[in-house]
């Protein structure tokens, strides 16, 4: 029932403002915020097509679309058995779809879980959760890799490339060749390449290597 908030305009695209509209119009023609967990699931599945996958603004936006203060346990019974469990479940999702995408929680967000589900909430231990793990492990990647990869075939292989030479003094090397003239491809064509990549001491080893004598490569080799 709320497909047509995401629904942007002939002459608007689908980008953060017209996601974040959607969202305001939800509270704006639905003061009650009746449906608000459909709505957060379908925003939730919406947010790749609309480029905010990865924006923080947006996740605390939509946690900011729960109700305040009317799923927060009021006694221990209630903290027991899972109060509003299917709110708490949404919530959840909206913080496993910010771990997902490498969202790191802030205050704001914390402020939001604690107003909307009260400090002991499954939401709230997910954030803690969050708070911990996602601050050890945002960098220990020692080799880390651009967020978007390069589409060019080229551009990929110099960067696979540059992660399997340890030597920073390394070059890389491209052939390419262009298409032979009888190619009927309408497409855009991928040229010809060959791809490699060799530090100094590699080449000064060839160098010193005999032409006629061939080079044999040993492996592979498990780690």
């Amino acid at each position: 029932p709320h497909e047509e908030l995401f629904r942007p305009s002939p002459d608007r695209e689908k980008d953060k403002a017209s996601f974040i509209q959607a969202v305001k119009n939800f509270g704006r023609y639905n003061v009650r915020k009746r449906g608000h967990v459909e709505f957060i699931y379908l925003a939730l599945r919406k947010m790749q097509e609309f480029g905010v996958e990865r924006d923080l603004a947006t996740y605390n936006l939509l946690l900011d679309v729960f109700p305040k203060e009317v799923f927060r346990p009021r006694n221990v019974f209630q903290r027991i058995f899972i109060h509003y469990p299917r709110q708490q479940e949404c919530g959840i999702a909206v913080l496993e779809q910010m771990e997902k995408y490498g969202v790191m929680p802030n205050t704001e967000t914390e402020f939001l879980l604690i107003q909307t589900f009260g400090r002991k909430s499954y939401p709230m231990l997910k954030f803690l959760r969050m708070k911990l793990w996602l601050t050890r492990f945002k960098n220990v990647n020692p080799f880390p890799v651009p967020r978007n990869l390069p589409q060019d075939p080229v551009d990929l292989a110099r960067l696979g490339l540059r992660h399997m030479e340890p030597d920073l003094s390394a070059r890389v090397t491209v052939y390419q060749m262009p298409l032979p003239n009888d190619s009927a491809s309408t497409e855009a064509p991928t040229l010809p390449h060959i791809v490699g990549i060799q530090s100094p001491d590699q080449q000064a080893a060839l160098a010193r290597h005999n032409p006629a004598r061939p080079i044999f490569v040993e492996g592979p080799f498990s780690l």
